[in-house]
């Protein structure tokens, strides 16, 4: 993922954190190894426990894909199970796109990744769900590439993780 640690979820805190490996690292060089593997390690147990994939979507809940793609479905799977989505769902009938409210108020769509639609969508459509929509572009304009998607996906990701580390927070 692409991005700033300042910009994560609790990322001031990561790079105190990632400040005090680098001061033990200093006066004891040796140990790096052990101490990245350790870290690794973690991450990966919290990734799998806190973090993980079950926080983006859960049984039954799918990304949607709206727009023309300039790459193939099968990529976008492919990229979607590189972050663990395993339901992705895609509209790109212009001639069915007046059902496409329907598929986007459903409480088990949880994101809809847009590239350039028809003017028959209607604009209400978008605006009315715009905590769902996520924008793929290149050069400003709506284009759904293997590289829009990609960075439109993290950008995803990152809102659906600090959204649930807002909500663990909450309850807290």
């Amino acid at each position: 993922m692409s991005g700033k640690i300042k910009d994560l979820p609790y990322g001031s805190q990561i790079r105190t954190f990632m400040s005090e490996i680098f001061k033990i690292a200093k006066t004891s060089p040796i140990k790096i190894p052990y101490i990245l593997e350790e870290l690794r390690n973690k991450l990966v147990e919290l990734d799998k426990k806190d973090v993980g994939p079950s926080i983006l979507l859960s049984k039954g809940e799918y990304v949607l894909v709206i727009g023309t793609l300039n790459i193939r479905k099968e990529e976008i799977s492919s990229i979607c199970k590189e972050f663990a989505i395993k339901d992705v769902r895609f509209f790109d009938d212009y001639d069915k796109m007046s059902g496409i409210e329907d598929v986007i108020s459903s409480s088990r769509c949880v994101a809809v990744i847009c590239g350039p639609v028809p003017h028959s969508l209607p604009n209400e459509v978008i605006s009315k769900y715009d905590e769902k929509i996520f924008k793929a572009r290149v050069s400003g304009k709506l284009k759904i590439t293997r590289g829009s998607f990609l960075e439109t996906i993290e950008k995803m990701m990152l809102d659906r993780t600090k959204k649930h580390l807002e909500y663990e927070q909450s309850r807290s």
